[in-house]
């Protein structure tokens, strides 16, 4: 939601009423023969290989390895596989504390396959009791540095691929001054009027940018009247889209104002469009006359000129760059042209964490048309990691895997050594990570933790049947400008620059290209990686050609979440919910005469195959009644209508209204229909107490839309115990009730719910303090227990890159779909689609894709889009099938190797 910052309140506990009532009804299925994604039918083995982890030194990634054709293997067209993980993880820093993902996982998986024999790598004693006091009682020990874990990994193996260690990474200084100049030149002034009544189709205005102008800045204003809210779009329409502006009034004022760098002179053009998010009064509302906004645009174009600081044949770190005196301004750019700083009016030196290899380049501009000289410095550390070695030496590891060989550090006797080939995709599928080491933030400071994430990516790769793709080795500028845009707007959450989103995605795919993996249709595009080492712009930006999944948190998060996912078709059996067990079920409401009365006061239901749903801040009906109150109908990428336009999908008959339409934006009503057609038992609640029991006791997804925030640890709203009904359905405004829960509408002024009435959208912005109490990730984290491989859907505003996302992933959560950055109202429609999509038989990340194409940008398919809050991010294996009855797989069984 938008603007959701949240107050932390004090959580009390609610203890449920009894009922039972099976939920779910029959449905036609469609069985799954193979729900396992990897290139190969897949044999699950009663094996499970436990690397210890180590975050001083790379020897336990190279252990790693060496187990991968261990752990994998090909037998006449079938990949015999089991889990490798790494072992560890406990800190007294609850980032680093990845311990209880590695035991809730074990769980699961002892409770599927007790026979289980544990591989261990250096575990210690006390870890092999830990693993017994679980059940595991067979061991195989194997203890030393990597080269003695690979020779015995190796015996009974006839053949094996040689490698040798990475090289150390080295590191050398840059330093250099520059006397620049520059001509200045004529301001370029260019004004456009206009009127805008709310349409979200664009009004364009067109204008042209001479050579030698090097910054644009656009900005828009209708006469101060805050009860009035166009938007504005930039655009180079030799690139697409550059920069978006969609300020919201309340919160920031009448006007907006999108400015960039000149990418290329020509033909520019500024679009407006008009999607309100207040009516003017209660009395007004709905007149789209009164509505209609005269705005004034002014455009602003600075002269300036490009300069090539240096050209650097590596990774880069620690830049500083100092433009003394200067009085214009300065935008800082990489090999392919992405803005890595801007400083406009420069005031101070510029730094950066780093940039990748190629041109650094450095743009001066003219601010007052004048000539100027300018005199900068630059100091720089080149990085020589060993990115091409490490890249080598994984995908040695996944070409051993594939040919039935062993690994091996060093010649060994009996051996017959094969040569390394070119691995052949035996998919379309993607896999990228890193070679950076593991970091975090402690103190505001970045600290280097020493894992790496290389190891688990190139398991996940040969699962895939694909090489592992080291971005430092291929696509250093691409990833760094993701890295660093990531760091940069951590803490503030600034949507990503669309234009620099653009560049960087069609890079990445023209390197695809080029080495022959942009085959027909969408990638599935998997990455393992830190967010601080590649920030998840990198995933977002592909929407439109690839459809892309991202596993983080610490290597040991991403190692154990990686095996959840690839063993999901075995370990979702182990969730109670799969044979059904016992809910609280939200009670239901309504008022008569002002009166509140619980007609049901709900409690304990049975449920099979449950989908958990917490709708607290979430919109309601919004087409059907938005032309009554907002002036317009929320319109898709596509040009659908929810509510109005006609469907032909069967799918969709009789889901908002009488007949074949696409469903209004309804969420607490669509989801469940499309739930519950899946075979899917629907269990409601929704304060804090209820939602983490009904969690604990098993199910197979959770969705919820609330207010949420990324301070501290992350933050939600439940709904508040503080309200007379404690733990309704669904959540509900003053004087309303959960059959009739929006009764309140948005003022113009204050974004407060004010006004008697509806407005399509349950509890705003203000409102969520008195209604709902926060809830942060710790407190999250202490409520829960095994979540047994429950997927998440979230529409809260920025969780994603939390304490409280790795929690869930912790306890066992298998994918996320939830937002980095704020999430406007619409996405209550993208959680439709997405549940439209499961009950269809896609992937969850297809389903996922679809969704986020109809409602934000798609990057790579200039699918150009005026909401830039809808940047919801896919997290996990975008290979996973979730488990439906509709869509069904028999468990299956534990095999040995041949």
């Amino acid at each position: 939601m938008k603007g959701a910052a949240l107050i932390i309140g004090v959580i009390f506990l609610l203890a449920g009423c009894v009922e039972q009532t099976e939920v779910g009804k029959e449905v036609a299925s469609k069985a799954i023969e193979n729900p396992f994604f990897s290139f190969l039918p897949t044999r699950v083995v009663d094996e499970l290989y436990l690397v210890k982890y180590d975050n001083t030194s790379i020897e336990d990634d190279l252990a790693y390895l060496a187990c991968i054709p261990r752990a994998l293997s090909v037998d006449k067209g079938e990949l015999y596989a089991a889990p490798l993980l790494f072992y560890g993880g406990e800190s007294d820093n609850p980032y680093l504390n990845a311990k209880d993902g590695i035991t809730y996982f074990l769980k699961d998986w002892y409770s599927y396959s007790p026979s289980t024999k544990v591989v261990s790598i250096n575990l210690n004693e006390s870890d092999i009791e830990e693993l017994n006091g679980m059940g595991f009682k067979s061991f195989e020990r194997i203890n030393g540095n990597a080269t003695r874990v690979a020779e015995q990994l190796a015996k009974n193996r006839s053949k094996a691929v040689l490698v040798s260690y990475p090289g150390e990474t080295k590191k050398a200084e840059i330093n250099g001054k520059e006397a620049l100049s520059i001509e200045g030149g004529r301001i370029e002034k260019i004004a456009f009027n206009g009127s805008k009544a709310p349409e979200i189709l664009p009004t364009y205005h067109n204008f042209t940018v001479p050579e030698g102008y090097k910054f644009v800045d656009a900005y828009m204003s209708w006469g101060g009247f805050k009860g009035k809210d166009p938007d504005m779009q930039l655009y180079d329409w030799s690139l697409g889209q550059v920069a978006a502006s969609e300020n919201w009034n309340v919160l920031d004022g009448a006007f907006e104002e999108a400015a960039s760098y000149v990418y290329n002179p020509g033909e520019w053009g500024i679009g407006v469009t008009y999607m309100p998010t207040e009516s003017l009064d209660a009395n007004t509302a709905g007149a789209i006359a009164n509505l209609e906004a005269e705005y004034l645009i002014n455009v602003t174009l600075y002269p300036g000129k490009d300069f090539t600081l240096f050209d650097s044949d590596t990774l880069c770190t620690s830049i500083t760059i100092d433009a003394g005196d200067f009085k214009g301004g300065i935008v800082v750019r990489d090999e392919n042209g992405a803005v890595l700083a801007k400083e406009v009016p420069y005031r101070e030196p510029i730094k950066l964490d780093s940039s990748g290899e190629g041109k650094l380049q450095l743009s001066a501009i003219s601010l007052d048309g004048r000539p100027a000289k300018l005199d900068v410095s630059y100091s720089a550390e080149k990085v020589y990691m060993d990115a091409e070695g490490i890249e080598e030496l994984s995908n040695k590891a996944i070409f051993a895997a594939m040919n039935d060989a062993a690994l091996l550090y060093s010649p060994a006797p009996g051996k017959r050594f094969i040569g390394f080939e070119e691995i052949k995709a035996n998919s379309t599928d993607v896999v990228f990570s890193t070679a950076k080491p593991y970091t975090l933030i402690e103190n505001d400071t970045r600290v280097i933790e020493g894992g790496y994430f290389f190891a688990p990516a190139a398991y996940a790769a040969a699962f895939h049947g694909v090489p592992l793709t080291i971005v430092e080795n291929n696509l250093s500028a691409e990833s760094n400008w993701h890295s660093i845009s990531w760091l940069r707007t951590m803490d503030s959450r600034t949507p990503p620059s669309v234009g620099d989103m653009v560049i960087c995605g069609r890079s990445v795919y023209s390197f695809l290209q080029n080495t022959g993996r942009d085959a027909e249709g969408k990638e599935r595009i998997l990455t393992i990686a830190g967010d601080l080492e590649l920030g998840p712009t990198w995933d977002r930006g592909f929407i439109g050609k690839g459809i892309p999944g991202r596993i983080f948190g610490t290597p040991v998060d991403a190692s154990c979440w990686f095996a959840r996912d690839a063993f999901y078709p075995s370990l979702v059996f182990q969730n109670p919910g799969m044979n059904g067990s016992y809910y609280i079920n939200g009670s239901t409401s309504e008022r008569r005469d002002g009166v509140l009365t619980i007609s049901d006061p709900g409690g304990e239901i049975f449920a099979k195959y449950p989908v958990l749903q917490t709708w607290v801040s979430y919109a309601y009906k919004f087409n059907e009644r938005a032309s009554e109150y907002w002036g317009l109908n929320y319109t898709t990428t596509s040009g659908i209508t929810p509510y109005w336009d006609e469907s032909n999908e069967s799918i969709d008959e009789d889901i908002s209204r009488s007949g074949l339409y696409y469903p209004d934006m309804d969420p607490s009503e669509v989801v469940p229909e499309y739930m519950e057609s899946m075979g899917y038992s629907s269990v409601f609640s929704t304060n804090l107490r209820a939602t983490a029991e009904n969690l604990n006791r098993g199910v197979l997804l959770w969705t919820e839309i609330m207010h949420g925030g990324n301070r501290g640890y992350g933050t939600v709203g439940f709904w508040s115990l503080n309200n007379d009904e404690r733990n309704p359905w669904r959540a509900y405004e003053y004087m309303g009730s959960t059959e009739e829960p929006d009764t309140m509408a948005m003022s113009n002024f204050s974004g407060m719910d004010a006004n008697r009435g509806s407005d399509g959208i349950v509890i705003a912005i203000w409102e969520q303090t008195p209604a709902t109490q926060g809830v942060d990730g710790m407190m999250l984290d202490r409520y829960l227990d095994n979540l047994h491989s429950a997927g998440f859907l979230g529409g809260s505003c920025l969780i994603a890159h939390t304490y409280l996302q790795l929690a869930l992933i912790r306890h066992g959560s298998s994918f996320q779909i939830i937002d980095p950055w704020l999430t406007s109202w619409y996405t209550s429609l993208g959680f439709e689609l997405i549940a439209r999509g499961l009950a269809e038989g896609k992937t969850i990340a297809e389903a996922y894709d679809e969704a986020i194409s109809e409602v934000g940008i798609s990057y790579l398919s200039d699918g150009w889009w005026w909401d830039i809050y809808e940047n919801v991010v896919y997290y996990g294996d975008p290979g996973l099938r979730v488990y439906s009855p509709a869509h069904p797989w028999e468990m299956p069984r534990i095999d040995k190797r041949p």
